[in-house]
């Protein structure tokens, strides 16, 4: 019979239990430290915060809308003579598309919502309110697709792309809008306006649409990264 080990195992098995325990012991530290991380993201952001950054998403959305409202008083001239004069060149989307970028698509429009009423708040409508309806139609119809594009592409490419897809939108929308309501509708107070409701909806109004927006698109393109850190919460 062989000899009894007097301390109940063998030295290689106390090595390897003590390796065990270990193993054991990092395992569950490491996991108590993954929770603890795991909580620490998942706790909400405080009351105070969220009112600070409200605060200044609706601060912004007001500054940036009174610029727009400025620069579509200021820098606005027709590119034809009369009758195809109501539609004219401007630059008062570029505000929307800088906010809609660092802020978000809902932030273009509000922008863009909000320039046309500081418009007929200040100075009216000669067109019974619908050249301003038209333009914030069209105006949304840019500014929309290009910030929604550039929210999950924040590129140069997904910016370019958010801003090629918004002037086609643009494009679009507006000369379906002016040919089957704007112009109708207008029509009551003007009527020869039908007269030239096709030239108007998809051959004038078009060219005046994609001059305005290509300058807005190349100026918002090269400001934007000058201007990010001031534009973003």
């Amino acid at each position: 019979m062989g000899h009894l080990k007097k301390d109940g195992l063998d030295p290689k098995k106390q090595v390897d239990l003590a390796e065990n325990l270990n193993t054991t012991a990092s395992g569950k530290l490491a996991e108590e430290n993954q929770d603890a991380a795991l909580v620490e993201t998942e706790m909400p952001i405080s009351k105070k915060t969220v009112k600070r950054r409200t605060t200044a998403y609706l601060a912004k959305i007001a500054v940036l809308s009174a610029l727009a409202s400025v620069l579509y008083t200021l820098v606005r001239f027709p590119l034809f003579p009369a009758p195809y004069n109501y539609v004219e060149v401007d630059i008062a989307s570029l505000p929307a598309i800088l906010g809609g970028f660092a802020l978000g698509p809902v932030a273009a429009v509000l922008i863009e919502a909000l320039r046309i009423l500081l418009k007929l708040l200040y100075t009216g409508s000669t067109t019974i309110g619908v050249g301003e309806m038209s333009n914030f139609i069209a105006s949304a119809a840019f500014v929309l697709p290009a910030s929604l594009i550039y929210k999950y592409k924040k590129t140069k490419n997904g910016a370019l792309l958010g801003l090629v897809v918004g002037i086609t939108s643009n494009l679009i929308v507006s000369s379906l809008s002016n040919y089957f309501w704007v112009l109708p509708v207008f029509s009551t107070q003007v009527p020869f306006i039908m007269e030239i409701r096709i030239e108007f909806s998809f051959i004038y109004a078009p060219i005046v649409n994609l001059t305005k927006t290509l300058v807005t698109s190349m100026v918002a393109f090269f400001l934007y990264k000058h201007l990010s850190n001031i534009l973003h919460l």
